[in-house]
């Protein structure tokens, strides 16, 4: 079975998104999360890719 993560990603606040997902998610460092990231295309890419790794320490809700 695979877990998903789910990050909610409002795009006005890019950058501040950004710092929360390296918070959020210390353990997948070497998906090289930037704060440069910037852009809509490569934070929902990066979106895309987190829910294809799931999230080991997340239940479903919390």
């Amino acid at each position: 079975m695979t877990k998903t993560c789910i990050v909610k990603i409002s795009w006005n606040s890019t950058m501040n998104k950004c710092k929360q997902i390296e918070r959020m998610l210390p353990h997948y460092k070497d998906l090289s999360i930037q704060r440069e990231i910037g852009t809509k295309k490569r934070l929902q890419s990066l979106f895309l890719d987190l829910l294809m790794l799931g999230d080991p320490e997340m239940d479903d809700d919390r």
